[in-house]
């Protein structure tokens, strides 16, 4: 998502829709068509792995804010945390509408012309763009109760629309050190989502993103609110209930070894600990 355009171009919101999205503890949902509109989706009580062509899967652990670019396809598999019956995702649709603007002195009147032509705010595909659950689920939910509202002023659905896209300037644009501490982050989710033989040590992470290991971890934690251990055991965990989902074929060893734990007895002691049952209990 490209932030700098979203936060020095002028526009309307256009095409906004918002709902709140529920489904069992395991869904799975495949777009083949592209999506008309860009979209944000708060994953709250829940995760997801997004797969989309020419890129990489994306592991959405809870709280995370994703950004879906207009003209994706993708499929996604999404799983309730544990202690939670249902899964939760809050969305809002959007088309911004480019808009000249004109900045005026007293006396003087500002004519504006709203184009045709769409904001791109950017093809880097469906990425991870915050992890500030508490906040954005504050402005998600005045969006969709106002949305749902019939009694809600257009005005009022608009309001709510835009401050969702003021809060995530504000987040990651004002502040300087923020927009570093993001690029350290999205260099280290590429590596953190591996698992296996591909995984990567914390310190080789920390060295690919050429900060000390204290520095990697206190950056790492100030921006997503988890630790990268603790990210690197969601993104295992959630690889774990897809391979169990899709292929209850597989041993638990193999799938240990594929989602990068030492051992089936070691899985099954992490599994049982975070989601309160055992892997195979959670495949029926």
């Amino acid at each position: 998502m490209n932030l700098s355009l979203l936060r020095n171009s002028f526009y309307t919101i256009n095409n906004i829709f918002a709902e709140r999205q529920f489904a069992i503890e395991k869904s799975w949902y495949e777009r083949t068509v592209p999506r008309p509109s860009d979209a944000l989706l708060l994953f709250n009580h829940s995760t997801a792995i997004y797969r989309s062509p020419n890129q990489s899967p994306l592991y959405v652990p809870h709280g995370a804010l994703v950004y879906i670019p207009r003209g994706c396809t993708y499929s996604i598999e999404s799983h309730c945390i544990s202690g939670v019956a249902r899964i939760e995702i809050l969305l809002f649709e959007f088309n911004l509408i480019k808009t000249d603007f004109t900045r005026v002195t007293q006396n003087k009147i500002l004519i504006s012309q709203t184009t045709d032509e769409k904001l791109d705010l950017g093809s880097n595909g469906i990425e991870i763009i915050d992890f500030k659950p508490k906040l954005y689920e504050r402005f998600f939910t005045s969006l969709v109760d106002t949305f749902e509202s019939k009694n809600a002023s257009p005005i009022s659905i608009y309001r709510s629309a835009c401050a969702i896209l003021e809060c995530i300037i504000h987040n990651h644009i004002s502040d300087e050190r923020a927009k570093n501490g993001n690029g350290i982050v999205d260099l280290a989710l590429e590596y953190l989502g591996d698992s296996g033989k591909n995984e990567k040590s914390i310190a080789e992470i920390a060295e690919i993103c050429c900060v000390s290991v204290s520095g990697f971890e206190k950056i790492f934690k100030r921006m997503t609110g988890m630790t990268p251990s603790a990210y690197r055991l969601e993104c295992k965990l959630a690889r774990v209930k897809q391979l169990l989902y899709k292929h209850p074929e597989l041993s638990l060893e193999s799938v240990a070894d594929l989602c990068g734990f030492d051992d089936a007895s070691y899985l099954c002691r992490v599994f049982k600990k975070k989601f309160g049952i055992s892997p195979r209990k959670y495949q029926y």
